[in-house]
């Protein structure tokens, strides 16, 4: 009986919800939800100042969900939950059937304290170490904010103080990308409260993030240019994209001005294409599988036919998306305070970078951006290898360009209470691809006993190849 009247009054005193709709930009559609605030020190310190977490729930759709609800934990590092959510409605739809959702953005990010700095679209191509310098400069100039406090180790915290707010015992996490570093830090810090990992995208605990971007963007490439040359369709309309790229990085070393209707606006707008900006476009096509299914086509029109309106608009919809997307100021207090520290010397990493379409330019501009940034703080246990027993479901994307498989392979090595679902043909964000909703959903619902017929990811196929304007081959 003292148990539940501890418990009623917690949840008594838990912070008001009204109701709320959650938009992934500002004119798509929105989610409904319940959205509140939550006080969380600004510091790990006692008579720390405060500031504004934003929380949102998006109840069950039964009567009686169980009180272990699943907590959404966004990438980036610099996305918003809020965000993600709606555009993954679709795909949580599963796991709502029975339990409730509670979306937080974490500090830094969204509508909590969101440390964002205006940045001009190309600039986010570019990899010149004194222009990283100088974004960096520019960007600390217009924070209202400490960011030394934006870090894995105080948003772990920031986790805790939510669940206690709202009276939650335990519950799971279903992190994705950058997100599961944080999840994986949530369990080591608070197993008791720990129900479940799914982690998307996994981070290894040890894992230093930069250094190897190129390498493993080349990767995914390669399989991904592989794959369209055992397709029928692709290799006899399109050639061999590899090629295709090196030829259009040497031609553009003279930059060429395309004009396209902007992809949001409608509006006539010039891109400059040039090596840096071409190569951070095939970059970021190479995250999402719709995107990857029309790259091979649009090297295709570029280098065979000299039309590169494609490529120009793809540079213009996924820069503007990460601008609004990526919250700069918190990407930077986590990469700086946590990954720059273990950066390798450049000399160590020079040749294997050569190797790569990206080479040496991303990883320079990070170290440079990293030098002007203040580190922040970090738990001197926030890289160990997970000690707690936690059930965890890890999901990869087979031709994934910054989480592939091998480090979920780790992973589960380490561990009789892991398992390891990877999509085939998929690139980043597993859970988008094949039947991997209803398998979370299983794992979710007995995470201890998680039992599944992977025959549903066998039968998935990657998105058919576009082999000219009108799509993929009939």
């Amino acid at each position: 009986m003292l148990g539940l009247a501890l418990s009623a009054a917690l949840w008594a005193a838990s912070p008001p919800l009204a109701g709320c709709e959650l938009r992934a930009a500002p004119f798509a559609p929105g989610l409904r939800a319940e959205c509140g605030r939550v006080s969380v020190p600004l510091k790990p310190d006692a008579g720390s100042p405060t500031l504004p977490l934003f929380v949102a729930r998006l109840p069950a759709q039964t009567d009686q969900p169980p009180k272990d609800p699943v907590v959404l934990i966004a990438g980036g590092p610099g996305q918003a939950a809020s965000r993600l959510a709606p555009a993954m409605a679709h795909r949580l739809g599963p796991i709502r059937r029975n339990r409730d959702i509670w979306v937080i953005d974490q500090r830094g990010t969204g509508r909590s304290t969101s440390l964002t700095c205006d940045l001009d679209e190309p600039l986010l191509a570019r990899t010149d170490p004194d222009a990283a310098r100088e974004l960096a400069r520019n960007c600390l100039d217009h924070l209202d904010e400490d960011p030394r406090w934006f870090t894995t180790s105080m948003a772990v915290r920031d986790l805790d103080a939510v669940r206690r707010a709202f009276g939650i015992d335990r519950w799971n996490l279903l992190a994705f990308s950058y997100g599961t570093r944080v999840a994986l830090h949530h369990a080591r810090r608070y197993p008791e409260r720990t129900r479940s990992l799914i982690l998307d995208g996994l981070v290894l605990e040890e894992r230093v993030l930069g250094p190897d971007t190129a390498e493993r963007t080349q990767q995914s490439l390669d399989q991904l240019f592989e794959r369209c040359r055992k397709s029928l369709p692709c290799f006899e309309h399109l050639s061999d994209p590899a090629l295709h790229l090196v030829e259009l990085i040497e031609r553009l070393r003279a930059p060429r001005t395309v004009t396209v209707p902007h992809p949001r606006t409608g509006a006539p707008t010039a891109v400059q294409l040039d090596p840096d900006r071409l190569r951070s476009t095939v970059r970021l096509m190479a995250y999402d599988e719709a995107t990857r299914s029309i790259l091979p086509l649009a090297l295709e029109l570029a280098a065979r036919h000299d039309r590169w309106e494609t490529l120009a608009s793809q540079s213009l919809l996924l820069s503007s998306n990460l601008v609004d997307q990526m919250a700069i100021g918190m990407h930077n207090a986590v990469a700086c305070s946590e990954d720059a520290p273990r950066f390798p010397e450049p000399s160590r990493v020079g040749e294997e970078l050569d190797r790569t379409f990206l080479g040496r330019g991303p990883f320079a501009a990070l170290r440079a951006m990293c030098e002007v940034w203040p580190r922040g703080f970090v738990d001197p246990d926030l890289f160990e290898p997970l000690q707690a027993d936690v059930p965890a479901l890890i999901l990869s994307g087979q031709e994934d360009p910054i989480t592939p498989p091998s480090d979920a392979e780790i992973f589960v090595e380490r561990r009789d209470d892991a398992h390891h679902v990877v999509v085939p043909g998929h690139g980043h964000g597993a859970l988008l691809g094949g039947c991997t909703p209803g398998i979370v959903s299983v794992f979710v619902e007995s995470p201890e006993a998680f039992d599944y017929d992977g025959s549903c990811i066998e039968r998935h196929s990657p998105t058919p190849f576009a082999i000219d304007p009108g799509g993929p081959a009939p």
